[in-house]
């Protein structure tokens, strides 16, 4: 309805402007996050107290007090006005949306008439794309950032650029966020959804394509995506168009080269700076700084000579300069940074030498180009040519680089080789300094790291000095063996220590570990296979499970004879495949790979898959494989003495042997050990994980109190270590548990914040069990409408994911629904289903469910007749799992 969507916009925005997220606030009111993301997005009106509580912590008027509780119980549905209309709360937010826009460390200087333009199209509800058009060097991504200032509605001196009256009278709000998405490293348009995800921090759930998952995420978001460097990938104009398609509140600012050529493409074309008239009579200083390209020549200078300025001596000068440079701002940058050589006159003397001295340079570069772009080549090249033959050499090799470089790097593969180290050190210090004086480089911190990086104009240009020198392929070698090195130790490192470190490391030089890929999928079968292999942990942890699978597929398909490289890939394949549901693939390839790690004689990789390849087998429901599989993997562990994987192991023996009423004892033993050894190696997580594992041996037994103890100590280690997943899991285990022992208050809280987690993450294993769970909690409740559509939204997640023991749950759930509500025969059919099904599975009910189940199936067998109880029965048990799952899903419920 328009009300309740009004009210949940507005409350949305009252809450952001306050500085609350939705915990935040859910813990002020005491209510689930899950209930205040129900309210806004427009799909729950709240209760009375929660209404009079968000009156309170949304900080209303006490004369609006009632009026807006009134809203909020929807009291005032007749009313199309906007509630902040009639409330008159204006909603004024203190620090500006949520965004991860770069902090340029210069203000933006002209384009005010352009970010006026772009803004105001911004603004308009019938624009949801715009593209920044110009060529190299105009500043273009320079505008789209100012523009996400104005956006996010930071305080910064380029949001006060804008001065347009349309624009700021409709000023949208984009408060889930401005969210800067750097693509000049992205060369595969297949990448640059993946990328938009994970600067997003939204990662692949299963086998779902990420777009879709993207479109989920973002559906009910208000967000401006701002897409820099596009030119490249221009194939992937059409995703990003069905990405918008699919969230009516997202836009998206591009900038760009070329036009994207699609539906709903609003252009902006950038031009170079204007100028005086050089042969006219020249304006006093004053009048001269409203020209952008003198007063950005002007302000560069004086970064490093503060006494510059313009005045009636070298006005002519410096305006012949500018024209000289086409007003193109990078070529104005790069030629004001010459004055730290030069004097003004000898600047201008040297730009009136055209195709002559450094510009020669050029020679044998394309011809084809249009003026400005030779212009801005002719800047760069004369900046190349004034450095020293060292600084040219590294400033070519740093153009290997994709994506940006560390100090490390770039002294590893771009100081020259002949030197000692010393002296090499000191002289390669001294010349990439240089770069950064002379603008070739940008100087950036990323997470509290210092980075460097060419803009992609000047990077195209050093890779062309590689190639004119025939040391392109030198170089590219470099590279790769430089990440495939870094990439191994890393991956020894995540599986040691400090994994979060060395994971945000990897993904700070993803691009150019990409590139790396690449050139060695052409050049070195072996060193991909390496390569490949060394990715496993940062594929599987940060969610890049199809890229991984794609690049793994490549890797495998080389022509290569058997070798420890490859099992390691097979290995990745196999764990990747597994997370996506493909559990024959995932078999097939692990099974390869353990037969030459015992080829090659390495019991640790061995173990690892046999490992992998347990969990595949209890996916597939074959549990005493499993253990098996488990088994022979903990002793291999022991035998080269790796404590870390022992521990994980027996906590994965836990898991799987607790199910079952014998071999209780052992399954304790295993337990205990795992947890001494976590403790002893202060592996929190770990340890919060194995006492998850206790909690559900506790709850097996029915001991509800030790398992709330054991979970309630895992949750605190996981919240301290902000492990999201580690966290939602451990919510929805406490939730449960409290269900069964009656606390059906916190449960809800808990498991609403559980559903919230797994939301978030796209997990789609969690969302599934958590919602049966709710389900289970409201159906006692007596909220058994509230009950089918949880057991309904779970079942159908149940056969997406084939989890036949979540299916047989559900059956069950529905028929208690059915009994509650008096139909019985129905219920009889859903009791028979389930337990068709649970027959063919483990074990698994805790007490509690499994108690309350038999009394169900006993008081529908009570409420029928024996040849009508019968009837119904068999009939159930007749019917396949699809047709007992649409037998189901066909539950209607009535309006309770």
């Amino acid at each position: 309805m328009a009300t309740e969507r009004l009210f949940s916009q507005w409350l949305k925005e009252r809450r952001k402007a306050l500085d609350l997220t939705q915990r935040d606030l859910a813990q002020r009111v005491g209510c689930a996050v899950v209930t205040i993301q129900k309210i806004e997005e427009g799909e729950r009106r709240p209760s009375k107290q929660i209404a009079e509580l968000l009156a309170d912590h949304l900080e209303i008027p006490p004369e609006k007090r009632t009026e807006f509780i009134q809203e909020a119980r929807h009291a005032i549905a007749s009313s199309r006005q906007p509630l902040e209309g009639r409330l008159s709360i204006p909603v004024e937010h203190r620090h500006g949306y949520p965004t991860n826009l770069p902090a340029p460390l210069t203000p933006l200087i002209g384009r005010e008439a352009e970010l006026a333009m772009v803004s105001t199209l911004l603004t308009r509800p019938d624009v949801r794309l715009v593209t920044l058009i110009g060529p190299p060097g105009v500043g273009k991504s320079r505008l789209s950032i100012a523009v996400g200032e104005w956006a996010a509605q930071r305080r910064s001196e380029d949001a006060g650029l804008l001065n347009h009256a349309a624009a700021q009278a409709r000023l949208p709000h984009f408060t889930d966020g401005v969210w800067f998405v750097p693509l000049a490293a992205v060369r595969e348009p297949a990448l640059v959804i993946p990328t938009i995800a994970h600067t997003l921090g939204i990662v692949e759930a299963g086998a779902q394509p990420i777009l879709q998952t993207l479109q989920h995420h973002l559906r009910y978001k208000t967000m401006l995506l701002v897409l820099d460097n596009f030119e490249q990938i221009v194939a992937a104009a059409p995703q990003l168009v069905e990405l918008l398609s699919g969230c009516p509140e997202v836009k998206a600012l591009v900038s760009s080269r070329s036009p994207l050529l699609v539906r709903g493409e609003h252009e902006v074309t950038l031009e170079p700076f204007d100028l005086p008239d050089p042969a006219g009579p020249l304006p006093a200083p004053g009048g001269l700084r409203g020209y952008p390209a003198l007063a950005l020549f002007e302000a560069r200078v004086q970064s490093f000579q503060p006494a510059f300025a313009l005045s009636e001596e070298n006005a002519s000068t410096i305006t012949e300069i500018c024209a000289r440079l086409d007003g193109l701002p990078l070529a104005i940058e790069l030629a004001a940074a010459r004055l730290r050589q030069f004097s003004l006159a000898q600047l201008a003397e040297h730009l009136q030498r055209p195709q002559a001295g450094s510009l020669n340079l050029l020679t044998g570069g394309p011809r084809d180009l249009p003026p400005r772009h030779q212009t801005l080549r002719s800047a760069i090249a004369w900046s190349y040519e004034m450095l020293a033959p060292a600084a040219q050499q590294i400033f070519a090799r740093l153009g290997i680089f994709n994506g940006g470089f560390d100090y490390p790097a770039a002294a590893a593969l771009a100081a020259p080789a002949h030197e000692h180290d010393n002296q090499r050190r000191h002289s390669f210090l001294a010349d990439f300094q240089t770069l950064l004086d002379h603008s070739l480089i940008q100087k950036s911190s990323d997470g509290g790291e210092t980075r460097f990086a060419m803009l992609e104009t000047i990077r195209a240009f050093a890779v062309e000095q590689l190639r004119t020198a025939g040391a392109v392929r030198s170089a590219a070698a470099d590279h790769a063996r430089y990440f495939l090195t870094f990439a191994e130790t890393a991956a020894r490192q995540i599986q040691a220590e400090q994994p979060k470190t060395w994971l945000d490391q990897i993904e700070r030089d993803h691009d150019n570990i990409r590139a790396a890929l690449k050139w060695l999928i052409a050049h070195d079968n072996a060193g991909a296979l390496r390569l490949a292999a060394a990715l496993r942990e940062f594929w599987y942890i940060r969610g890049y499970f199809s890229e991984g699978r794609s690049w793994l597929a490549q890797v495998l398909a080389l022509a290569s004879p058997p070798n420890p490289a490859r099992a390691g890939a097979l290995l990745a394949a196999g764990q990747l495949a597994q997370n996506q549901g493909e559990y024959a693939i995932a078999q097939e390839m692990l099974a390869e790979s353990i037969a030459l790690f015992r080829q090659f004689n390495d019991p640790g990789g061995c173990a690892e898959a046999l490992r992998e390849l347990g969990w595949v087998l209890y996916n597939m429901h074959k549990r005493d494989e499993t253990i098996s599989r488990f088994e022979e993997s903990l002793h291999l562990f022991r035998a080269i003495g790796d404590q870390a994987k022992i521990a994980t192991v027996l906590v994965s023996l836990v898991h799987v042997m607790g199910l079952q009423t014998t071999g209780q004892t052992l399954v304790r033993s295993y337990l205990q050990e795992s947890l001494a050894i976590f403790r002893r190696l202060n592996r929190a997580e770990d340890v919060a994980f194995a006492l998850s594992r206790q909690s559900e041996l506790e709850m097996l037994l029915g001991d509800y109190g030790a398992a709330i103890d054991s979970l309630t100590e895992a949750l605190t280690l996981l919240r301290g270590l902000g492990a999201k997943r580690g966290i939602a899991w451990a919510l929805e285990a406490l939730g449960d548990v409290e269900r069964l022992n009656g606390t059906w208050a916190s449960a809800r809280t808990h498991l609403d914040e559980a559903l919230s987690l797994f939301q978030a993450l796209g997990d789609k294993d969690g969302i599934m069990i958590t919602l049966h769970h709710l389900a289970q909690l409201e159906r006692v409740e007596g909220k058994l409408a509230d009950a089918v559509d949880g057991y309904c939204q779970s079942l159908a997640l149940c056969q997406t994911l084939d989890n036949k023991h979540m299916t047989a749950r559900c059956l069950a759930g529905l028929g208690g629904v059915a009994l509650a509500r008096g139909q019985n025969e129905r219920a009889a059919q859903l009791f028979s289903a389930a337990q068709t099904l649970f027959d063919a599975l483990p074990p698994f009910l805790p007490p509690g469910d499994q108690a309350e189940y038999t009394q169900m199936i006993q008081a529908v067998q009570g409420a029928l007749s024996a040849a009508d109880f019968t009837h119904a029965w068999n009939t159930g048990a007749a019917l396949t799992t699809q047709q007992a799952v649409a037998f189901a899903l066909s539950f209607a419920a009535p309006v309770a």
